[in-house]
């Protein structure tokens, strides 16, 4: 989500003999790029550099830069080594963007993309593209009247032009969430080709199978519909940038969703790179703005490029026999033998790590 700095107006000093610096956040603007950090672009700094023959002179920068968030002081840490000054660099970047319908997988017309002041429609084929953009992290936002929007943060340079999938979930028609029902919506770019959505969660009476534990369905691609309809794999995308989507509904006869725990991992199946590298995911509960995840960008060493097997375990899905659904972020990677190993316990039970949401 986009925070708005202008109400801050923070600045602060730091002298010495020989000049002075400004730091002013004025005209600043944030977003979450992980679950410890934040970008904020646009941070005005003035410094005042020493004139022998005559009256100092003072330079102006604006930096872009990350904020790791330290637990044990409170504080906001800056990155200064991934810092950058967009005034020196050339608007010579390109973003692409494939928006697709997340139910139906088919090309979404008349989206609006908007990214560091620029806007562009897609076209009927769902395509966009966006030229001369500064090279740098961005925060892009996608926007239908009859979907869900949505933010994707991005990297952008000048030397290959950037494409991305942003599929948006329905929120008119047959296909619109009802407040008690979540869905699940990945995404990536070119490569890996085809990655595949995994999700388990509590199947009473259930027998332990090949694909699954006792009482605990499994639902991916070879396995796309279970417990009676209560989880259904709507989207399975085997050529590039998803999207990959699983909806999850109260069994019949209820009002709420299973009690029980249930676990999302991205298992990817075929292609070059790793899913590190491009994966997002969104987690929608109801017709609410989505939350996104990315890929942590530590414990990076375990993956292997250009093989199957590797995993990125996202999030757990808390349900309480009331239905309120609590949230625990996973971000952790593996390698694992085979889409069908796929597991998670069933033995969690909610703790602090769990943020409840309704």
């Amino acid at each position: 989500m986009r925070l708005k700095m202008l109400a801050i107006g923070a600045s602060c000093a730091m002298m010495s003999m020989a000049q002075a610096t400004v730091i002013d956040f004025y005209e600043s603007e944030g977003f979450g790029i992980a679950s410890d950090m934040v970008q904020i672009n646009n941070i005005r700094v003035d410094t005042e550099v020493d004139n022998p023959f005559g009256q100092n002179q003072i330079v102006t920068i604006y930096y872009d830069v990350p904020f790791r968030f330290d637990l044990a002081t409170l504080h906001l840490i800056p990155t200064l080594e991934s810092a950058t000054a967009p005034t020196t660099t050339p608007s010579c970047a390109e973003l692409n963007i494939v928006a697709t319908n997340a139910v139906t997988g088919l090309a979404l017309q008349n989206a609006i993309i908007s990214i560091n002041g620029f806007s562009a429609t897609t076209t009927i084929e769902g395509f966009a593209s966006i030229a001369g953009l500064l090279q740098g992290r961005f925060e892009v936002s996608i926007s239908h009247p009859d979907y869900t929007g949505g933010d994707r943060i991005v990297d952008l340079n000048c030397e290959q032009a950037k494409t991305i999938s942003l599929a948006l979930n329905p929120t008119q028609g047959e296909y619109a969430l009802l407040p008690n029902e979540v869905r699940i919506i990945s995404t990536w770019g070119t490569d890996p080709i085809d990655v595949d959505a995994h999700l388990t969660g509590p199947c009473p009476d259930l027998a332990a199978g090949e694909l699954n534990e006792e009482e605990r369905f499994h639902v991916y691609w070879y396995n796309p519909n279970h417990c009676n309809g209560m989880v259904n794999l709507d989207v399975d995308d085997v050529s590039s940038y998803g999207p990959e989507t699983v909806t999850i509904k109260p069994p019949t006869g209820s009002d709420v969703l299973q009690e029980g725990v249930y676990r999302y991992t991205l298992y990817q199946y075929e292609g070059m790179g790793t899913l590190d590298q491009t994966a997002a995911v969104e987690l929608i509960i109801g017709n609410n703005a989505p939350r996104t995840f990315y890929p942590p960008l530590t414990g990076q060493d375990v993956l292997i490029p250009d093989v199957e097997g590797n995993v990125w375990n996202v999030f757990e899905l808390y349900v309480d026999p009331l239905g309120v659904i609590s949230i625990r972020t996973i971000d952790q990677y593996s390698q694992i033998m085979g889409s069908s190993t796929v597991r998670s316990g069933n033995n969690a039970e909610p703790n602090f790590l769990y943020e409840t949401r309704k």
